[in-house]
C-alpha cells in the first residue's frame, strides 16, 4: 500500500511538471498592460483631404499583433465598422472615402494587452486631385515577366471621373485616355524594359493627380545550356585520404544583358546516370552570378563514379535544359 502512495504522488508530481512546462510560453509572454502604443502617424485629430491613411507606430517588445478598429463616424455612433482586424508589423495603409471616422489601436500578445490609443480622421470631399496619388496594384514594380499578356490595376478614386492610362516601351507609346475602369489588359509583342502610369481626372475642376508609374522586365527568352564543363567526362579524381575531399565543377554560363532577366544555375550530382530519387546528392540553386565563369566545391565521401549536369533559370520563369551528363571517378589515395 505504501508503493502505491508513492507511486500516485510521483505520478502527480511528473503531471504538475509537464503541465508547467505546457504554460511556459504564457510565462514568458511580457507584460503590455501598463504600456501605451506611440502612433506617429496619423495624428490624434488627421484634418485631410487624402483619401489614402497611412498608420505607423513605434512597436512594443513584448507584442506579438497589434489590434486596428476604425469606426464610422465613430465608436458612439456606429453606421459601419471599416476596420477590425490584427496587424503584424508597425505599419498599414487604407483608403478611405471622404466623411468622418474614430479609430482605436492596442497591442496584443497571448496573455495581454496594451492601453488603447484612439484618435478622429476627417477626409474632406473636393473636387481638387492636384495633391493626390493613384494607388497602383498590378503588376509590381520591378519585377520579371515571361507573360505576354498583362492586366494593369490601380485601387479606385472617388473622385476621379476617368483614368488617364500610359505605357511606354522604348520609342512606343500607348496612352489610354477617359478611361472609366480600374483595370486594364495588354498583349505585348516585344520583350523589354516597360514603364506603366496612371492618373486619375475630375472633369468639374479639370485637375488631375500626379501620376503614379511602375516599371517592369518582359523576357521570354530562355537561358542558353551552359558549357565548358569541368572536369571532362569520364575524368579520373585522385583524393587525398583524410584530406578536404573536395571536387571542384566548373563550367561557364550566360550573363544577360540590360533589360533581360538575371539567371542562377542550378546543378545536380547524382551517383546515377537517371538522377532518380535518392541517388541525387547535390541539387543547389546558385546565386546570381556577375561572370561567365562558374563553380562550386562539392564534397565527396566516398569513392566511385559520379555523374552531374547543370542548367540555367532566370527570374522571368525561363529555364534551359540540363546540360548533358558528365561524369568523374573518385578513388582515394594514402
Amino acid at each position: 500500500m505504501k508503493n502505491a502512495t508513492s507511486y500516485i504522488t510521483k505520478l502527480g508530481i511528473l503531471l504538475g511538471i509537464l503541465s508547467s512546462i505546457g504554460s511556459c510560453s504564457e510565462i514568458f509572454e511580457g507584460d503590455l498592460g501598463d504600456d501605451t502604443l506611440v502612433v506617429i502617424s496619423p495624428s490624434a485629430d488627421l484634418e485631410t483631404v487624402n483619401t489614402q491613411v497611412q498608420f505607423v507606430w513605434e512597436e512594443l517588445e513584448d507584442a506579438t499583433s497589434y489590434h486596428l478598429r476604425i469606426a464610422k463616424p465613430d465608436f458612439a455612433n456606429l453606421t459601419n465598422l471599416e476596420m477590425d482586424s490584427s496587424i503584424v508589423g508597425n505599419t498599414f495603409q487604407m483608403t478611405l472615402n471622404p466623411g468622418k471616422y474614430e479609430w482605436r489601436l492596442q497591442a496584443k500578445n497571448a496573455i495581454t494587452e496594451s492601453n488603447t490609443v484612439s484618435g478622429k480622421i476627417h477626409i474632406d470631399s473636393t473636387a481638387d486631385l492636384s495633391a493626390l496619388a493613384i494607388n497602383l496594384f498590378s503588376p509590381a514594380d520591378q519585377i520579371y515577366t515571361n507573360q505576354l499578356v498583362q492586366t494593369f490595376s490601380w485601387e479606385e478614386m472617388y473622385n476621379a471621373d476617368v483614368y488617364n492610362f500610359k505605357l511606354e516601351h522604348v520609342d512606343t507609346t500607348v496612352l489610354v485616355s477617359n478611361y472609366t475602369s480600374e483595370s486594364i489588359s495588354m498583349n505585348f509583342t516585344y520583350d523589354g524594359a516597360y514603364t506603366w502610369e496612371v492618373t486619375g481626372k475630375n472633369n468639374l475642376s479639370q485637375t488631375e493627380t500626379d501620376p503614379t508609374s511602375r516599371r517592369f522586365i518582359v523576357d521570354t527568352y530562355n537561358p542558353l545550356i551552359p558549357s565548358n564543363l569541368n572536369p571532362v567526362d569520364q575524368a579520373s579524381i585522385p583524393l587525398l585520404q583524410g584530406g578536404d575531399s573536395l571536387v571542384t565543377l566548373s563550367w561557364s554560363g550566360e550573363i544577360p544583358e540590360t533589360d533581360v532577366a538575371p539567371v542562377k544555375d542550378r546543378f545536380q550530382v547524382s551517383t546515377s546516370n537517371g538522377f532518380q530519387g535518392q541517388t541525387i546528392i547535390y541539387d543547389e540553386e546558385l546565386s546570381t552570378s556577375t561572370t561567365a565563369e562558374r563553380e562550386k566545391d562539392i564534397k565527396i565521401l566516398l569513392p566511385g563514379t559520379y555523374y552531374w549536369r547543370v542548367k540555367s533559370d532566370d527570374e522571368a520563369q525561363n529555364s534551359s535544359d540540363f546540360t548533358a551528363v558528365s561524369s568523374f571517378v573518385v578513388a582515394f589515395t594514402l
